[in-house]
């Protein structure tokens, strides 16, 4: 019984796949498979990924898919999750390593409980050489209720790849990720923490996640911020459609307003400047007509931080595009 596949999307990680599969290899968790899915990068991670296959002499099966075109991380997850045969299903993407014992702690804590999510923490390596601990909620493990829900959805982090998921959980709920080269992953957590019955949660800092100038993330993308906006459109409305927002209503607006509506707003200012009134306007006036509340909701009357940044947008973008400029030299998501 393979009891943990992990999925490693893999394009152009000719500098990193190495340190990744090695740190998958080492894992102390036994019956474990490795499901590497070629994305058809241009680089020579396939062939690295193919040599440490054929000399792999641990008790870890590595697989590899082949992509027919690249298609991008979110569909060569799903790729994965789709030839997944382990009880538990995680994911590692080709830059980052995880610490040798990682997986066998999530699974013995999610077996524990019959976890559908057990999560675990993670080291962020920057690219000036700092180590930053990012550290999610740490909930009681068991039923995971109503208010814990709500506090997960208020306060925590989408770090997805820090975590493991019960194949049937997903499968049952159809928990995929949605086509979008931003914010896919966020969609794919925040479902799982609405949907997930019984958690488990291990406060270590095994998964090592590596800052670097070509990542996605980094990468300037004028189709970014909207494709932000459209996501969390997305999961609202599937909530909704499916009855669950109801319950979380207040939660779920605020937590679209952060990462759904400001977020975009301080990249567009910061990477579009020129632009940018246009872009934010068009943003804001999205906000008030999907959230039309918004300015009620008691988790947003009490973040300052957000009630400045959404009064300051409206008032000027371009002041604001100024100031965030002044402050960061790319945007930070």
């Amino acid at each position: 019984m393979i009891k943990v596949s992990v999925i490693v999307p893999v394009y152009n990680a000719g500098h990193y796949i190495t340190k990744c599969l090695e740190s998958l290899l080492r894992q102390t968790l036994s019956d474990m498979e490795i499901i590497v899915v070629d994305d058809r990068g241009t680089d020579d991670s396939m062939d690295l990924v193919r040599n440490i296959e054929r000399n792999n002499r641990t008790d870890k099966l590595i697989r590899i898919i082949e992509m027919p075109e690249n298609s991008g991380a979110w569909a060569a997850r799903n790729a994965g999750m789709k030839a997944a045969t382990g009880v538990y299903i995680g994911f590692v993407d080709a830059d980052d390593w995880c610490d040798e014992d990682m997986f066998e702690v999530l699974y013995r804590s999610a077996v524990a409980v019959q976890a559908d999510w057990s999560r675990a923490n993670a080291l962020k390596h920057c690219i000036n050489g700092r180590t930053i601990r990012l550290r999610q909620l740490q909930i009681k493990s068991g039923l995971f209720d109503i208010n814990a829900k709500k506090d997960v959805l208020v306060g925590d982090r989408a770090m997805f790849w820090c975590g493991i998921y019960k194949a049937e959980f997903l499968r049952k709920n159809q928990i995929l990720f949605p086509k979008s080269k931003f914010s896919e992953d966020s969609y794919f957590f925040w479902l799982v923490a609405i949907y997930a019955v019984h958690a488990s949660s291990v406060d270590i800092y095994s998964y090592h996640y590596m800052e670097h100038a070509s990542s996605v993330s980094a990468l300037p993308d004028k189709t970014k911020a909207f494709q932000k906006v459209k996501i969390f459109k997305q999961l609202k409305d599937r909530l909704s459609e499916e009855g669950l927002y109801r319950e979380y209503a207040a939660e779920i607006d605020y937590l679209c307003l952060k990462k759904g509506y400001i977020i975009p707003m301080v990249i567009e200012a910061i990477n579009n400047h020129k632009e940018c009134e246009k872009a934010i306007n068009t943003i804001i006036n999205s906000l008030y007509a999907d959230i039309p509340q918004i300015k009620s909701n008691k988790y947003y009357r009490r973040d300052i931080q957000s009630v400045v940044l959404l009064n300051a947008f409206t008032i000027s973008p371009k002041v604001m595009s100024w100031i965030l400029r002044l402050i960061y030299d790319r945007d930070p998501f």
